[in-house]
């Protein structure tokens, strides 16, 4: 058994340099390390030191001899996740700081979970300089590990809306805003070129869109507009970002984040039934969507977006605290009234959790949202550390890992009535290299891009409750 797991692992390297690894072989090879590796399934938080012995790797040089890592490895790295036993840095990263050979040889979190639904990290960035797209580790991250990802932030209308050029469009009789679609299409190119789906995230939500693009004449101090010019406005933005991406990178941008937070009950409006947010950023505190459409505005978003989409785009709305038995209520309004209308086609769950969550709710509203037959997203998640200690991280790990238990458990395509479409992390790594200062902790890469153990726990996690074992619960 072990000769064959060998030449299976060969085989797969000797594809490696220019191909992806394919789904089949990676799936027989997890299957066979837990055969010859650990019995019939992976051992929990035991040593690299007391597992039973994996044949030796056969000696080889690499082409390329990688850095020294930038700070000692904090945790054990288990022998049997690593699937490439000959690794040549790619020739983008050779001469990289960071010594990213265990996070490039591990198991791609894209193939472990290939049999249920995507699996992304986000590119994180606050502008285009920190861009994950900048960096030649994050791209050969995601590409390793992903095949789905999205814009932390550089496909919010902040960053899209270009005021001057607005300003101008006015003087010449239009209404229609400016869009700056420099950093989103050096995003479509990278990721259509890695086959890299990619969610749009988010066509409108009340923090992040600048005041002035309410306002008459685009300018920071005019009155705000009417609803008509607010309504064309709102159906040209939407236009002109989906017919960017779809006449520019077809199929690349599989889904929209169409409306964003727009649920609030401690201080939604009572009409709607959902209680629309009325809160917001305008310099008197409040949504200027809802001030100058109202609640419809968000039926009007999915509106547009419906006439605009191709074929096969799914339409979401996207939220956080989406597991709060209270908010859990309105949301669910929502989405049955917008699917009545066949204006949505997705929740987007954001799930931005910490270790102390009880994760038991948010299992349970994955039970409720399921009732609405449609698909469900997991599109921001983060389970935040106490602190960075090995204790913490290993509390964080056994945090994750139930929550993918509980995700895979509902899954439709291993045996649950759940329509589960993606889950995508919402950043790459803690200490985020493009950043001065970040102080994330959740994320499945550390500062010097190791796997840290929640990678190990969610890769146990799928291994542990594929279709052979139901008991993921206990």
């Amino acid at each position: 058994m072990a000769d064959i797991r060998k030449r299976i692992v060969r085989s797969i390297n000797s594809n490696m340099t220019e191909k992806r690894i394919s789904v089949k072989l990676m799936w027989a090879v997890l299957c066979l390390a837990l055969l010859t590796g650990c019995g019939n399934k992976v051992e929990e938080n035991v040593p690299t030191d007391t597992k039973e012995s994996i044949e030796a790797q056969p000696e080889a040089t690499p082409e390329v001899t990688p850095a020294p890592t930038a700070k000692p490895k904090e945790w054990n790295t288990p022998e049997d996740y690593c699937v490439v036993d000959i690794y040549v840095a790619p020739e983008a990263i050779a001469d990289s700081k960071f010594d990213m050979e265990t996070a490039l040889t591990c198991i791609p979190l894209k193939e472990a979970y290939a049999p249920y639904f995507k699996f992304g990290l986000a590119m994180s960035g606050y502008n285009a300089q920190t861009f994950a797209i900048e960096s030649p580790e994050m791209k050969e991250l995601v590409k390793y590990h992903c095949n789905t990802t999205t814009a932390t932030n550089l496909m919010k209308p902040q960053y899209m809306l270009m005021q001057q050029e607005s300003q101008e469009a006015v003087k010449n009789g239009s209404e229609d805003p400016v869009l700056d679609f420099t950093v989103t299409d050096k995003l479509l190119a990278f990721c259509q070129e890695n086959e890299i789906g990619v969610r749009g995230h988010t066509l409108v939500w009340h923090a992040q869109t600048p005041d002035w693009f309410f306002r008459e004449g685009y300018t920071d101090d005019g009155a705000y507009v009417d609803a008509d010019t607010m309504k064309y406005r709102l159906e040209s933005y939407i236009r002109q970002m989906l017919e960017f991406c779809q006449n520019n990178y077809p199929g690349v941008v599989y889904c929209w984040d169409v409306v964003n937070e727009c649920v609030e009950p401690m201080d939604g409006e009572a009409e709607s039934g959902w209680k629309c947010r009325t809160s917001g950023n305008s310099p008197e505190g409040t949504n200027q969507w809802y001030d100058i459409l109202g609640y419809e505005y968000v039926e009007l978003a999915f509106t547009y977006a419906r006439k605009y989409a191709a074929e096969g785009v799914a339409l979401v709305y996207n939220d956080y605290n989406t597991w709060d038995s209270n908010k859990m209520f309105h949301v669910y309004n929502l989405m049955k009234y917008l699917k009545e209308k066949g204006l949505v086609d997705a929740l987007g769950m954001q799930c931005n959790l910490s270790v102390n969550t009880d994760l038991l709710d948010v299992y349970n509203s994955i039970g409720k949202y399921a009732e609405l037959g449609l698909e469900l997203q997991v599109t921001e998640l983060n389970i935040v550390a106490e602190d960075t200690s090995p204790e913490s991280y290993e509390k964080q790990a056994a945090c994750y890992k139930k929550f993918m238990q509980y995700v895979l458990s509902y899954d439709k395509d291993n045996g649950g009535n759940a329509d589960i479409s993606v889950v995508n992390i919402f950043s790459l790594m803690d200490g985020y290299l493009l950043y001065p200062s970040d102080s994330n902790n959740y994320c499945v890469f550390d500062c010097n891009i190791e796997p840290k153990p929640n990678y190990y726990s969610i890769i146990d996690a799928v291994v542990k409750s594929g279709k052979n074992n139901p008991e993921i619960l206990k």
